[in-house]
């Protein structure tokens, strides 16, 4: 869609379409959803990499945006409470929460909020610190950023590009990502380093992921809540019950022996209805988590007291698109007038 018709289209919807769903679909609170937190980006990513980064400047917008319309920031904990014990609050809650485990949690999003007092949680995938999963997304990034073509030759096979455009680009990060992470872990590492390397490999890990003592750093900040977001990041819906369980609580006993806090709340990788549903939900009870997040985009009403292993969250790669999700006009056209989400 072009720029200038997608801002029109916005505009329509705030000023016409968001005053009148708002009442009804904004709900008690929104729990937005953030993976990292970039100083500035270095331009279109391919594929769904696009979606993984925000500036610091939509952050600072958003916070001081939502200040000004007396939303109140307030921690996951707290969310929990009001909705179990129906508190009455005077504005509608926004609880921060970033995803998986990269290094900017630590660096940036940590000085970011903490100057402005806002509470935040972040999801922790221990295979992260552990130094367990490549990120072979960002290094094939960079790979394919570097020219207009790209030849390259994996488990045999002759892999040919060209990269003139971002359709192009796309094609082959597409292709490219769907080898690299298939397999076990041992086979995706073992790609990992006969296309890029074994120190470029390293080198990614140490820098784009957080390591323990940074979380310990952060566990111990008053303002920050860790809670689990399984071991290998796997799609829960496509493993064993069993295999999935240990997921979960594997987890948060390898989080709670580093930070020496207990864990309660919880992040379903992959959050959407195809990959998570009510076998999901029935675990997460049953491991004792407070809460567990999805990715449906919807805001949160009391009854979701019901459904604490099942609360939505809240996306966006600009401050207009998170401000109509939060309005409930997403929301209230994606799930044809049902308020409170659990599929």
């Amino acid at each position: 869609m072009d720029e200038r018709v997608e801002r029109v289209l916005y505009e329509v919807a705030a000023r016409v379409v968001a005053p009148v769903l708002a009442p009804i679909y904004s709900g008690v609170a929104s729990i937005l959803t953030f993976h990292r937190v970039v100083g500035s980006s270095r331009g279109p990513r391919p594929g769904w990499l696009r979606g993984l980064e925000v500036e610091v400047a939509l952050i600072e917008e958003l916070v001081a945006r939502l200040r000004r319309t007396g939303h109140e920031f307030v921690s996951i904990d707290e969310l929990r409470a009001v909705l179990t014990e129906r508190r009455t609050r005077a504005h509608k809650l926004v609880v921060m929460t970033f995803d998986d485990g990269y290094a900017d949690a630590h660096h940036t999003v940590l000085p970011l909020l903490a100057a402005e007092r806002i509470p935040f949680t972040l999801y922790l995938t221990t295979d992260f610190p552990d130094r367990r999963i490549v990120p072979w997304w960002y290094l094939l990034d960079d790979l394919l950023a570097r020219g207009s073509h790209l030849h390259l030759r994996l488990e045999g096979v002759e892999h040919a590009y060209s990269l003139e455009t971002p359709a192009q680009r796309d094609v082959a990060f597409a292709e490219i990502g769907q080898i690299l992470d298939a397999g076990s872990e041992a086979e995706r590492r073992a790609r990992a380093e006969q296309v890029f390397g074994v120190e470029s490999v390293e080198e990614a890990m140490e820098r784009l992921y957080l390591s323990w003592d940074q979380v310990a750093e952060l566990a111990a900040h008053p303002l920050v809540t860790i809670g689990a977001h399984t071991v290998s990041h796997a799609p829960l819906k496509l493993l064993s019950r069993e295999k999935a369980r240990w997921e979960m609580l594997e987890s948060r006993q390898r989080i709670e022996a580093r930070i020496g806090k207990s864990v309660r709340h919880f992040a379903y990788p992959y959050g959407f209805p195809s990959l998570v549903g009510a076998r999901e939900y029935e675990l997460a009870r049953e491991c004792g988590f407070s809460t567990a997040v999805t990715t449906r985009v919807a805001n949160v009403f009391y009854d979701n007291a019901k459904t604490l292993e099942c609360l939505p969250r809240i996306r966006g790669q600009s401050v207009r698109h998170i401000e109509l999700s939060m309005a409930g006009v997403v929301a209230a056209l994606r799930y044809r007038g049902r308020r409170v989400i659990t599929v």
